[in-house]
């Protein structure tokens, strides 16, 4: 037994890591993450970092590590999903990793990884620690299942993946501005890649990066993802009602943080009827965002609709809970404020066949 382990390690230890640094204007956290990558427990790392000529001291701080990176690259590039690729062209390793600038490994990291790498596996992926605005952890991103992927990412500063897999798959889609990482891994899932899953925190991510700043545009590019590859997808009509409640789900947060002038101008011009009364359908949390939106627009007089017969003949923050049945006879203008269920939503209102009501999503209320 012990030397059937040792043969192991030795084997693991013959494989080659490349990993990716790709950066730009980074100069108060290049540091920390080129030492995580130095730092490692697993010695055969090949380091490559890709700085797009940042103006801010990061080229600086790269430089004091010169030594101990393997390949670097100091010149423009056409944008993030560029300059990995670069890197990627670069790698010489069995494996590739890739952590930006603004983040970080665990210190065993690499060694996690190497380990669970067997002969059935193309592509490792694990946990992610999200890290706030004042350096503490907010959460820990754990287990997404790859078959979710049609709408739902795996966190890529956490991915590893075989080199043979670009070579035979292809790098990134420049196409994409903000989810070409998605677009890489949904690909790659289609084509028979086979994913591996660690129960271990890998990377830690700061937000304020690319696609949380732009969240938004973000969703809109996933939702083209999925949409081009859905006819590949065996339960095809379950995921496509996933991508849309997704995609749906983002618009409506988008509708709660644009401004309150245009939340509210939106708002009167989307009803027919104008001086019909007002209700939420949904008491949940988007249902209470709705809400404290139209507080803020000056709305101050509308219900709540709920099928959850516990909610019903409620109030919350002094507006009452209704039954759907309530609508029958209702000159109204309902707000359905879910994250799921629209359609189905929809059809129940259409069934009370009360002409003198209508009815939106929240994501309706949201105009670029």
């Amino acid at each position: 037994m012990e030397l059937q382990i040792e043969k192991e390690v030795q084997m693991s230890d013959e494989m080659k890591v490349s990993i990716i640094t790709v950066t730009y204007n980074a100069a108060e956290t290049i540091e920390q993450t080129i030492s995580c990558v130095l730092e490692q427990s697993y010695k055969n790392i090949e380091y490559i970092v890709v700085d797009g000529i940042s103006t801010d001291g990061t080229w600086e701080k790269i430089c004091k590590y010169k030594n101990q990176i393997h390949k670097v690259i100091h010149e423009k590039d056409k944008g993030l999903y560029d300059a990995m690729n670069k890197g990627i062209a670069l790698a010489t390793g069995d494996i590739v990793g890739i952590i930006n600038g603004d983040d970080w490994y665990e210190t065993d990291t690499v060694e996690n990884v190497v380990k669970a790498f067997c002969d059935n596996v193309d592509v490792i992926y694990g946990n992610m620690r999200l890290i706030g605005d004042n350096g503490c952890a907010d959460q820990i991103c754990d287990y997404v299942d790859i078959r979710d992927i049609w709408y739902s990412m795996i966190p890529h500063p956490t991915v590893f993946v075989r080199k043979h897999i670009y070579n035979e798959y292809g790098i990134f889609d420049l196409d994409y501005l903000i989810a070409s990482d998605y677009e890489l891994i949904l690909r790659f899932y289609i084509k028979g890649v086979r994913f591996q899953y660690i129960n271990k925190v890998l990377a830690n991510f700061r937000h304020g990066g690319l696609t949380t700043g732009k969240w938004f545009e973000c969703a809109r590019e996933v939702k083209k993802v999925s949409m081009t590859y859905i006819d590949k997808c065996p339960e095809k009509d379950k995921y496509k009602k996933n991508i849309i409640e997704s995609y749906n789900n983002a618009l409506m947060r988008a509708a709660y943080e644009q401004r309150d002038e245009i939340f509210k101008e939106n708002l009167d011009k989307a009803f027919i009827y104008k001086n019909n009364t007002l209700c939420i359908f949904g008491s949940g949390i988007w249902g209470e965002r709705c809400a404290r939106k139209l507080k803020r627009c000056g709305v101050q007089r509308y219900y709540f609709i709920d099928n959850d017969i516990r909610k019903q003949g409620k109030q919350i923050d002094e507006h009452e809970v209704l039954s759907p049945d309530r609508l029958q006879e209702m000159e109204c203008n309902i707000i359905i404020a879910v994250s799921e269920r629209y359609d189905e939503i929809s059809r129940q209102l259409a069934e009370l066949g009360n002409h003198q009501m209508q009815w939106i999503g929240m994501f309706d209320l949201y105009k670029e």
